[in-house]
């Protein structure tokens, strides 16, 4: 079984809506409106959250790749971005990690809150409350990349991808989803989820 959707959904002209960004998309909004809604029960405006979210997207967007550049890439993309730092602009040659986007975003978030003087412990907790929404839509984001494969045998109902359906450089070894398997694991509650 192959994963059933193609990567991009609808291209016009040199635009392409792909999976990826409209899941990650989905993943910010309802992190958002989970976390508006958890200060608004503590009696501040709401649409602080989105005016904060607007000020977060880009330090997220930078520091989720900038770390997937120079932390996660491993040596030889890491010199072939050094070598065409353009490159490091073409989110969709190579990726983003949520690490990073995580430490730019709460330091986004930490710089909003202290300029409008809102009650951080507040803000820090709805993000909090938003964050798990992160695993599920990057999980299924990267599932449409095909881009993040374990190298164990499949588990029944996994997605096996030989080197025709993914990335040229992996071997003839099956692959099957981390995601889904970890996410399985840890909503069955075993401790272990780690593809």
């Amino acid at each position: 079984m192959y994963p059933p959707v193609e990567p991009i959904i609808i291209r016009l002209g040199p635009l392409a809506l792909r999976w990826y960004g409209l899941l990650i998309m989905m993943g910010i909004m309802l992190a958002t409106w989970t976390a508006s809604r958890y200060v608004a029960r503590r009696g501040q405006d709401p649409n602080t959250v989105w005016d904060m979210l607007m000020v977060a997207l880009i330090p997220v967007m930078i520091g989720a790749r900038l770390y997937y550049v120079f932390i996660q890439s491993g040596t030889e993309a890491r010199a072939m971005y050094l070598a065409n730092p353009l490159e490091i602009l073409q989110i969709w040659h190579g990726g983003l990690h949520i690490f990073g986007g995580f430490v730019f975003g709460i330091t986004a978030l930490v710089l909003f809150a202290r300029w409008k003087n809102l009650p951080l412990p507040i803000y820090l907790d709805a993000v909090g409350l938003g964050l798990p929404w992160a695993r599920p839509s990057g999980g299924l984001a990267t599932l449409s990349t095909r881009n993040s494969m374990a190298h164990r045998p499949p588990f029944p109902g996994d997605c096996a991808l030989t080197p025709n359906t993914a990335f040229s450089s992996m071997n003839t070894c099956p692959k099957a989803p981390a995601f889904i398997r970890c996410s399985s694991m840890r909503c069955c509650g075993t401790s272990s989820g780690s593809a």
